[in-house]
């Protein structure tokens, strides 16, 4: 088990907080900043298993500013135990409902609510405990998307990017059908797979390690919902795999990206024949839902 993790910080001006994003994001396993409306500047974070590719991240920091022609930020470079990073206080965190589900960090609450769907998953070592703007943004899409499968049931969905496997056991829930949880992240996998023990749901969910679509398991062609809560430059990257798995009908849901790379992620796929559905948005945040036709 990694109790360790790497974190980078730097405060920069607001404005630019997404540039500075995406200038290091090849770099770091994770990247994200505060929007303070009281404030014009922002702390960004980074974190970063080993080893860290410190001179290219810094590189990547003084190229930025100097394109906006300001002076570099001073780096923090810090070792963080899994406990420092507010994971202890999130299991604490108190329930939260997006549409049709509850969603905690701890033990259940006992009380019987029956329109409800209930999930534990606590906050951890990977992405997904239902508070991130862009994980709500999918939940809601799942909950919106029932009505296009009306005739027939989604028999097959995948899960590319799973994290905590949150938004798999989210499908598993609406359809009772088998998914494919997959990520880059050994570490999420293991997670997640202690996720789908704690919710009942190993049987509906097989928890992967790959990268993107090498693995066999999600080559299949078929998938009639594919979920893919990442980055912007991955989802790009990786739109003409997904074109390929997903069956003519198949409804797929994009999120973790600002609005500022919409078009980009979006374009991208409208090049692979999907079509636009539906898009939500959540504060900065964007989930897109796209349709390949029949």
């Amino acid at each position: 088990m990694t109790s360790n993790l790497n974190q980078i910080s730097f405060t920069t001006p607001k404005s630019l907080a997404p540039t500075f994003a995406d200038s290091i994001c090849d770099f770091v396993d994770s990247v994200s900043w505060k929007n303070d409306d009281k404030r014009t500047t922002t702390e960004i974070i980074a974190l970063i298993g080993d080893p860290v590719n410190e001179l290219d991240i810094k590189k990547a920091i003084e190229q930025v500013s100097q394109a906006a022609n300001i002076r570099a930020p001073k780096v923090k470079l810090e070792k963080k135990k899994i406990e420092d990073l507010n994971v202890s206080q999130a299991l604490h965190l108190s329930p939260i409902r997006v549409g049709r589900f509850v969603i905690s960090g701890g033990k259940q609450s006992n009380k019987k609510n029956l329109p409800l769907i209930r999930l534990n998953v606590p906050a951890g070592e990977a992405f997904g405990s239902g508070r991130h703007e862009t994980t709500k943004g999918c939940i809601i899409a799942l909950n919106k998307i029932n009505k296009f499968f009306s005739k027939n049931k989604p028999r097959r969905g995948l899960d590319m990017g799973s994290g905590s496997g949150i938004l798999a056991m989210v499908m598993a829930k609406l359809w009772n059908m088998p998914i494919i949880a997959s990520d880059i992240d050994p570490i999420s996998t293991r997670v997640c797979n202690e996720n789908l023990k704690k919710n009942g749901l190993r049987s509906n969910i097989s928890a992967i390690s790959s990268d993107g679509y090498n693995h066999r398991r999600t080559k299949r062609y078929g998938y009639d919902i594919v979920v893919s809560n990442i980055l912007a430059r991955p989802l790009v990257k990786l739109s003409r795999n997904l074109a390929i798995v997903l069956r003519p009908g198949g409804i797929i849901i994009l999120s973790g990206f600002l609005i500022k790379d919409k078009n980009w992620v979006m374009n991208a796929h409208l090049r692979q024949r999907f079509y636009l559905i539906k898009e939500i948005i959540i504060g900065d945040w964007v989930t897109l839902v796209m349709r390949r036709p029949q």
